[in-house]
């Protein structure tokens, strides 16, 4: 909650900051979209897990801050289900996600406008379910608390509209206790040196107010 409220704070001053000269340009909105994510686990030996892709939901807001007439920086603040899903096992990841990114128009005129975004992202683990053969299971002790990643996509804006898709391939780890996740699995090949990672798309739709 503390790393929450600091990433809160920050995206509040980075709006201060551009308010003196952008405040009538400033664009908040609401977003909505389905999330696309596999987990990709890889053992420090041959051992490796990789689940399929799982469908899932994401929500929040945002603010675009013009830096130019053809670019601007848009904080988000959003809720987001990640996980994997393979035959009778289904792994729902919750965080509160935090990306901040660029976005370049190049005919920023243009009724419907395209556009390309490129930034970072960090986020902070909300809960872990895991479902097996119908048998649930809390799995939020597996998985560190605040992941970081990667965000690119293509979109087009028209009016107070904005739909897009991106791709947020993770950076680091995102296992903890990997010998609980090994034991889950019946295999003890996974140790310290072993890895997880999400990665996957995100489709949504946004409507500024």
């Amino acid at each position: 909650m503390r790393l929450l409220l600091i990433i809160t704070v920050f995206i509040k001053l980075i709006l201060i900051g551009f308010s003196h000269s952008y405040a009538q340009e400033i664009r908040y909105g609401i977003k909505g979209g389905i999330s696309f994510y596999d987990l990709n686990v890889q053992a420090a030996g041959d051992a490796e897990y990789d689940f399929g892709v799982r469908t899932g939901f994401a929500g929040g807001i945002f603010a675009e801050i013009p830096l130019r007439s053809n670019l601007s920086v848009q904080p988000e603040i959003f809720f987001i289900q990640k996980g994997g899903s393979t035959s009778g096992f289904d792994l729902e990841v919750n965080y509160a996600e935090v990306p901040v990114y660029l976005k370049y128009y190049p005919s920023p005129s243009a009724v419907v406008s395209p556009y390309i975004s490129a930034g970072s992202y960090i986020s902070l683990l909300m809960g872990a379910t895991q479902d097996l053969d119908g048998d649930r299971g809390e799995m939020s002790r597996v998985f560190s608390g605040v992941h970081v990643g990667f965000v690119a996509g293509l979109g087009l804006s028209w009016s107070d509209f904005d739909l897009s898709i991106r791709y947020e391939p993770e950076i680091l780890n995102s296992l903890t206790n990997l010998h609980v996740f090994g034991e889950f699995f019946g295999d003890q090949g996974l140790d310290t040196g072993s890895s997880a990672k999400h990665s996957g798309f995100l489709i949504s739709v946004g409507f500024r107010l």
